[in-house]
Protein backbone atom coordinates (compact mmCIF):
# COMPACT_ATOMS: atom_id res chain seq x y z
CA UNK A 1 0.00 0.00 0.00
CA UNK A 2 1.47 3.35 -0.63
CA UNK A 3 2.39 4.76 2.52
CA UNK A 4 1.19 8.10 1.72
CA UNK A 5 -1.96 6.71 2.24
CA UNK A 6 -1.69 5.07 5.31
CA UNK A 7 -3.60 6.71 8.25
CA UNK A 8 -1.27 5.00 10.72
CA UNK A 9 2.17 7.34 8.78
CA UNK A 10 2.14 10.94 10.54
CA UNK A 11 1.77 13.68 8.45
CA UNK A 12 4.90 15.06 9.52
CA UNK A 13 6.53 12.39 8.05
CA UNK A 14 4.70 12.40 4.71
CA UNK A 15 5.40 15.70 3.84
CA UNK A 16 8.91 14.99 4.23
CA UNK A 17 9.34 12.52 2.47
CA UNK A 18 7.31 14.13 -0.76
CA UNK A 19 9.84 16.66 -0.32
CA UNK A 20 12.78 14.23 -0.38
CA UNK A 21 11.20 13.15 -3.50
CA UNK A 22 11.08 16.24 -5.33
CA UNK A 23 14.52 16.74 -4.55
CA UNK A 24 15.45 13.62 -6.35
CA UNK A 25 16.97 12.23 -3.19
CA UNK A 26 17.63 8.35 -2.64
CA UNK A 27 15.24 6.04 -0.51
CA UNK A 28 17.17 3.97 1.99
CA UNK A 29 14.17 1.35 2.19
CA UNK A 30 11.85 2.96 4.33
CA UNK A 31 13.99 4.85 6.71
CA UNK A 32 12.78 8.14 5.15
CA UNK A 33 9.46 7.30 7.41
CA UNK A 34 9.95 8.19 10.52
CA UNK A 35 6.82 6.95 12.81
CA UNK A 36 7.08 9.51 15.54
CA UNK A 37 3.64 11.74 16.11
CA UNK A 38 4.45 15.46 17.07
CA UNK A 39 2.69 16.82 20.24
CA UNK A 40 3.50 20.46 20.83
CA UNK A 41 5.36 23.07 19.24
CA UNK A 42 9.37 22.08 20.94
CA UNK A 43 8.38 18.73 20.02
CA UNK A 44 7.24 19.44 16.57
CA UNK A 45 10.53 21.36 15.71
CA UNK A 46 13.04 18.13 17.18
CA UNK A 47 10.54 15.82 14.72
CA UNK A 48 11.21 18.09 11.39
CA UNK A 49 15.00 17.79 12.20
CA UNK A 50 15.25 14.07 12.58
CA UNK A 51 12.73 13.67 9.85
CA UNK A 52 14.25 15.64 7.73
CA UNK A 53 17.93 13.68 8.95
CA UNK A 54 16.37 10.62 7.22
CA UNK A 55 15.41 11.89 4.55
CA UNK A 56 18.61 13.02 4.09
CA UNK A 57 17.53 16.90 4.52
CA UNK A 58 18.12 19.59 6.21
CA UNK A 59 15.20 21.64 8.16
CA UNK A 60 14.81 25.09 9.25
CA UNK A 61 11.90 26.32 10.99
CA UNK A 62 10.84 29.94 10.25
CA UNK A 63 8.01 32.48 11.41
CA UNK A 64 7.72 33.98 7.84
CA UNK A 65 4.23 35.31 6.39
CA UNK A 66 3.25 33.78 3.25
CA UNK A 67 3.26 36.09 0.56
CA UNK A 68 7.58 36.80 1.75
CA UNK A 69 8.22 33.18 1.32
CA UNK A 70 11.06 33.21 -1.60
CA UNK A 71 10.00 31.59 -4.38
CA UNK A 72 13.73 30.10 -5.01
CA UNK A 73 12.79 28.12 -1.63
CA UNK A 74 9.90 26.01 -3.01
CA UNK A 75 9.29 23.52 -1.86
CA UNK A 76 8.43 24.35 1.51
CA UNK A 77 6.23 22.86 4.32
CA UNK A 78 3.41 24.97 5.57
CA UNK A 79 2.24 24.52 9.14
CA UNK A 80 -1.99 24.72 9.10
CA UNK A 81 -4.45 25.29 11.86
CA UNK A 82 -2.35 24.95 15.06
CA UNK A 83 0.45 22.82 13.84
CA UNK A 84 -2.29 19.92 13.15
CA UNK A 85 -1.93 19.73 9.66
CA UNK A 86 0.43 20.00 6.90
CA UNK A 87 0.94 21.16 3.00
CA UNK A 88 4.15 21.61 1.11
CA UNK A 89 4.07 24.88 -0.85
CA UNK A 90 5.44 24.07 -4.31
CA UNK A 91 4.64 26.81 -6.64
CA UNK A 92 3.31 30.81 -6.55
CA UNK A 93 0.87 32.06 -8.63
CA UNK A 94 0.33 35.81 -8.83
CA UNK A 95 -1.71 36.27 -12.25
CA UNK A 96 -4.50 34.48 -10.92
CA UNK A 97 -7.79 35.94 -11.70
CA UNK A 98 -9.01 37.69 -8.29
CA UNK A 99 -5.84 37.16 -6.51
CA UNK A 100 -2.70 34.93 -5.76
CA UNK A 101 -2.86 31.48 -6.21
CA UNK A 102 -0.78 28.54 -4.53
CA UNK A 103 0.00 25.34 -5.47
CA UNK A 104 0.13 22.68 -2.47
CA UNK A 105 0.96 19.53 -2.08
CA UNK A 106 -1.21 17.52 0.47
CA UNK A 107 0.29 14.94 3.00
CA UNK A 108 -1.35 12.04 0.66
CA UNK A 109 0.30 13.19 -2.20
CA UNK A 110 -2.56 14.76 -3.98
CA UNK A 111 -2.09 18.58 -5.54
CA UNK A 112 -4.36 21.70 -5.81
CA UNK A 113 -4.41 25.18 -5.86
CA UNK A 114 -5.22 27.25 -3.64
CA UNK A 115 -6.51 30.86 -3.21
CA UNK A 116 -4.43 32.81 -1.20
CA UNK A 117 -6.36 34.72 0.77
CA UNK A 118 -7.74 30.70 2.13
CA UNK A 119 -4.26 29.47 2.50
CA UNK A 120 -3.53 32.56 4.76
CA UNK A 121 -7.18 31.74 7.05
CA UNK A 122 -5.33 28.24 7.91
CA UNK A 123 -1.32 29.11 7.85
CA UNK A 124 0.25 29.39 11.12
CA UNK A 125 2.65 31.78 9.88
CA UNK A 126 5.51 28.58 10.08
CA UNK A 127 7.28 27.83 7.51
CA UNK A 128 9.61 24.84 7.46
CA UNK A 129 12.35 25.13 4.54
CA UNK A 130 14.24 22.37 3.74
CA UNK A 131 17.36 21.25 1.24
CA UNK A 132 19.63 18.75 0.39
CA UNK A 133 21.90 17.58 3.21
CA UNK A 134 21.80 16.40 6.90
CA UNK A 135 23.81 19.53 8.05
CA UNK A 136 24.44 22.81 6.71
CA UNK A 137 28.16 21.78 6.48
CA UNK A 138 27.34 18.39 4.93
CA UNK A 139 25.12 19.61 2.23
CA UNK A 140 27.46 18.92 -0.61
CA UNK A 141 26.18 21.89 -2.48
CA UNK A 142 27.21 25.74 -2.57
CA UNK A 143 27.70 27.17 0.57
CA UNK A 144 26.15 31.10 1.22
CA UNK A 145 28.07 32.94 -0.68
CA UNK A 146 27.30 30.53 -3.30
CA UNK A 147 23.77 30.21 -2.79
CA UNK A 148 23.99 33.97 -3.06
CA UNK A 149 25.48 34.40 -6.16
CA UNK A 150 23.60 31.91 -8.20
CA UNK A 151 20.18 34.02 -6.57
CA UNK A 152 21.42 37.13 -8.10
CA UNK A 153 22.79 35.39 -10.94
CA UNK A 154 19.29 33.90 -12.31
CA UNK A 155 17.38 35.35 -15.38
CA UNK A 156 14.79 36.46 -13.30
CA UNK A 157 16.94 38.35 -10.81
CA UNK A 158 18.90 40.49 -13.54
CA UNK A 159 15.61 41.35 -14.87
CA UNK A 160 14.33 42.91 -11.36
CA UNK A 161 18.19 44.11 -10.50
CA UNK A 162 17.61 45.99 -13.88
CA UNK A 163 14.20 47.30 -13.25
CA UNK A 164 15.08 48.52 -9.32
CA UNK A 165 18.69 50.46 -10.66
CA UNK A 166 16.54 51.66 -13.52
CA UNK A 167 13.43 52.67 -11.00
CA UNK A 168 15.67 54.51 -8.83
CA UNK A 169 17.60 56.53 -11.56
CA UNK A 170 14.03 57.47 -12.27
CA UNK A 171 13.79 59.01 -9.02
CA UNK A 172 17.10 60.86 -9.41
CA UNK A 173 15.80 62.25 -12.77
CA UNK A 174 12.74 62.75 -11.67
CA UNK A 175 13.99 65.27 -8.74
CA UNK A 176 16.09 67.46 -11.07
CA UNK A 177 12.62 67.57 -14.06
CA UNK A 178 10.95 69.17 -10.81
CA UNK A 179 13.38 71.22 -10.75
CA UNK A 180 13.57 72.64 -14.33
CA UNK A 181 9.89 72.33 -15.25
CA UNK A 182 9.03 75.63 -13.46
CA UNK A 183 11.71 77.48 -14.72
CA UNK A 184 11.26 76.05 -18.12
CA UNK A 185 7.47 77.04 -17.89
CA UNK A 186 6.96 80.39 -15.73
CA UNK A 187 10.61 81.23 -16.48
CA UNK A 188 13.41 82.40 -14.28
CA UNK A 189 11.34 84.93 -12.43
CA UNK A 190 7.86 83.57 -13.10
CA UNK A 191 5.19 83.48 -10.34
CA UNK A 192 5.20 84.13 -6.69
CA UNK A 193 6.91 82.41 -4.14
CA UNK A 194 4.21 81.22 -2.40
CA UNK A 195 2.65 79.94 -6.23
CA UNK A 196 5.97 78.59 -6.29
CA UNK A 197 6.06 76.35 -3.51
CA UNK A 198 2.81 75.76 -3.74
CA UNK A 199 3.24 74.00 -7.43
CA UNK A 200 6.56 72.53 -6.22
CA UNK A 201 4.33 70.48 -3.24
CA UNK A 202 1.67 69.10 -5.60
CA UNK A 203 4.32 68.40 -8.20
CA UNK A 204 6.23 66.68 -5.56
CA UNK A 205 3.40 64.68 -4.40
CA UNK A 206 2.12 63.85 -8.15
CA UNK A 207 5.86 62.68 -9.28
CA UNK A 208 6.33 60.38 -5.99
CA UNK A 209 3.23 58.82 -6.48
CA UNK A 210 3.23 57.99 -9.66
CA UNK A 211 7.06 56.32 -9.22
CA UNK A 212 5.38 54.54 -5.89
CA UNK A 213 2.77 53.13 -8.65
CA UNK A 214 5.33 52.24 -11.03
CA UNK A 215 7.31 50.16 -8.70
CA UNK A 216 4.61 48.20 -7.39
CA UNK A 217 3.23 47.53 -10.81
CA UNK A 218 6.43 46.22 -12.11
CA UNK A 219 6.99 44.29 -9.38
CA UNK A 220 10.35 43.17 -7.91
CA UNK A 221 11.76 39.96 -6.07
CA UNK A 222 12.10 40.65 -2.66
CA UNK A 223 16.50 40.24 -2.38
CA UNK A 224 17.65 41.77 -5.90
CA UNK A 225 15.64 44.45 -5.64
CA UNK A 226 15.78 45.33 -2.11
CA UNK A 227 19.89 44.68 -2.16
CA UNK A 228 19.79 47.32 -5.19
CA UNK A 229 17.63 49.58 -3.42
CA UNK A 230 19.76 50.09 -0.17
CA UNK A 231 23.05 50.59 -2.82
CA UNK A 232 21.24 53.81 -3.78
CA UNK A 233 20.99 54.91 0.02
CA UNK A 234 23.61 57.21 0.42
CA UNK A 235 23.48 58.67 -3.24
CA UNK A 236 19.73 59.67 -2.59
CA UNK A 237 20.96 61.14 1.02
CA UNK A 238 23.95 63.22 -0.88
CA UNK A 239 21.61 64.14 -3.20
CA UNK A 240 18.94 65.70 -1.04
CA UNK A 241 21.64 67.96 1.00
CA UNK A 242 23.06 69.29 -1.90
CA UNK A 243 19.37 69.85 -3.18
CA UNK A 244 17.65 70.87 -0.12
CA UNK A 245 20.00 71.96 2.80
CA UNK A 246 18.28 72.65 5.66
CA UNK A 247 15.17 71.27 4.21
CA UNK A 248 16.53 67.66 3.99
CA UNK A 249 16.55 67.85 8.14
CA UNK A 250 12.91 66.52 8.52
CA UNK A 251 13.67 63.56 6.33
CA UNK A 252 17.20 63.00 8.04
CA UNK A 253 15.93 63.06 11.80
CA UNK A 254 13.06 60.67 10.87
CA UNK A 255 15.49 58.46 8.39
CA UNK A 256 17.66 58.10 11.72
CA UNK A 257 14.98 57.50 14.20
CA UNK A 258 13.29 54.84 11.95
CA UNK A 259 16.59 53.37 11.54
CA UNK A 260 17.24 52.97 15.55
CA UNK A 261 13.75 51.93 16.31
CA UNK A 262 14.92 48.83 13.26
CA UNK A 263 17.98 47.79 15.56
CA UNK A 264 16.21 47.61 18.92
CA UNK A 265 13.45 45.81 17.30
CA UNK A 266 14.13 42.04 18.47
CA UNK A 267 12.79 41.02 15.17
CA UNK A 268 14.80 42.62 13.32
CA UNK A 269 16.11 40.72 10.83
CA UNK A 270 13.96 37.51 11.55
CA UNK A 271 10.06 38.23 11.51
CA UNK A 272 8.34 40.28 9.42
CA UNK A 273 8.31 43.84 10.85
CA UNK A 274 5.67 46.15 12.18
CA UNK A 275 6.70 49.20 10.31
CA UNK A 276 6.37 47.44 6.94
CA UNK A 277 2.84 47.30 7.66
CA UNK A 278 2.96 50.98 7.95
CA UNK A 279 4.92 51.42 5.13
CA UNK A 280 2.34 53.86 3.71
CA UNK A 281 1.31 55.94 6.60
CA UNK A 282 4.93 56.29 7.42
CA UNK A 283 5.95 57.37 4.00
CA UNK A 284 2.92 60.02 3.71
CA UNK A 285 3.37 61.11 7.65
CA UNK A 286 6.95 61.45 6.21
CA UNK A 287 5.93 63.42 3.17
CA UNK A 288 3.81 65.87 4.84
CA UNK A 289 5.90 66.41 7.58
CA UNK A 290 8.84 67.72 4.83
CA UNK A 291 6.28 69.71 2.83
CA UNK A 292 5.38 72.01 6.01
CA UNK A 293 9.14 72.32 7.20
CA UNK A 294 10.57 72.92 2.98
CA UNK A 295 7.39 75.08 2.10
CA UNK A 296 8.57 77.44 5.54
CA UNK A 297 12.33 77.53 4.44
CA UNK A 298 10.72 78.47 1.19
CA UNK A 299 8.25 81.30 2.28
CA UNK A 300 11.26 82.77 4.19
CA UNK A 301 13.61 82.99 1.76
CA UNK A 302 15.99 80.29 3.28
CA UNK A 303 14.87 77.59 0.32
CA UNK A 304 14.80 78.24 -3.38
CA UNK A 305 10.86 76.96 -4.05
CA UNK A 306 12.15 75.15 -6.95
CA UNK A 307 14.52 72.77 -4.55
CA UNK A 308 11.07 71.99 -2.43
CA UNK A 309 9.62 69.29 -5.24
CA UNK A 310 13.46 67.86 -5.19
CA UNK A 311 13.45 67.86 -1.86
CA UNK A 312 10.38 65.85 -1.14
CA UNK A 313 10.67 63.42 -4.15
CA UNK A 314 14.08 62.27 -2.91
CA UNK A 315 13.61 62.90 0.82
CA UNK A 316 10.62 60.51 0.59
CA UNK A 317 12.41 58.04 -1.59
CA UNK A 318 15.27 57.67 1.17
CA UNK A 319 13.18 56.57 3.74
CA UNK A 320 10.97 54.44 1.59
CA UNK A 321 14.60 52.70 0.84
CA UNK A 322 15.28 51.87 4.90
CA UNK A 323 12.48 49.80 4.46
CA UNK A 324 14.18 47.23 2.22
CA UNK A 325 17.43 47.47 5.30
CA UNK A 326 15.08 45.11 7.40
CA UNK A 327 13.84 42.65 4.48
CA UNK A 328 17.15 42.50 3.21
CA UNK A 329 18.87 41.21 6.45
CA UNK A 330 15.81 38.87 6.93
CA UNK A 331 16.35 37.14 3.00
CA UNK A 332 20.11 36.89 3.75
CA UNK A 333 19.81 34.66 6.95
CA UNK A 334 17.10 32.60 5.25
CA UNK A 335 19.66 32.38 2.71
CA UNK A 336 22.10 31.07 4.98
CA UNK A 337 19.67 28.42 6.59
CA UNK A 338 19.22 26.85 3.34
Amino acid sequence: MNPFHQPEVPATAKVLSLVRLHHGLPSDGGEEIPHEIAKGRKRLERVWKSGARLNHLFARRRCIALEEIPSGCFPVILELSGGSNFVILRERNEEAAGGDSYLVQFPDSREALVRGDRLRELYDGVCVFLRPGSSPTRSGGPGFWGRLRERLAAKSSKKVIALSFVANLLNLAAAIAVIVAPRSALGEHGGSPFFLTGLGVIMAAAVTGGLALLRRQAGRDSLPGALVDCAFIPFLAVAIIYLSGWGALPFLVFAGIFSLALLASRHLGSASSAFRRLRPQLLTFTFLLGAVVTAILALSGQLAPAFVAAGLVLGTTLVDRLFDGDLVLRELRLLACL
